[in-house]
């Protein structure tokens, strides 16, 4: 199902989303990913490396540079 912005997922849940335009993102201020809860968020450039893998409790995450994929699963606890 999509997510609409501001949505939340249920514990357990998977989402990914993937950025267009990471080839040429390099620069500039960073996009942020709320966090409301806990999740573990893993972000991917796009050559498959793991740009962050993190475990998030009501924070924020800014997002690498050339990030392509960013995936988000709620905490199931």
């Amino acid at each position: 199902r999509a997510l609409a912005p501001g949505g939340r997922i249920r514990p357990g849940d998977v989402v990914s989303m993937r950025a267009p335009d990471a080839a040429i993102d390099v620069g500039g201020a960073r996009p942020q990913l709320a966090i409301d809860g806990a999740a573990r968020v893993v972000m991917l450039k796009g050559n498959g490396a793991v740009a962050l893998d993190t475990r998030v409790d009501d924070d924020h995450v800014t997002v690498p540079p050339c990030t392509a994929i960013i995936a988000v699963q709620a905490d199931g606890g």
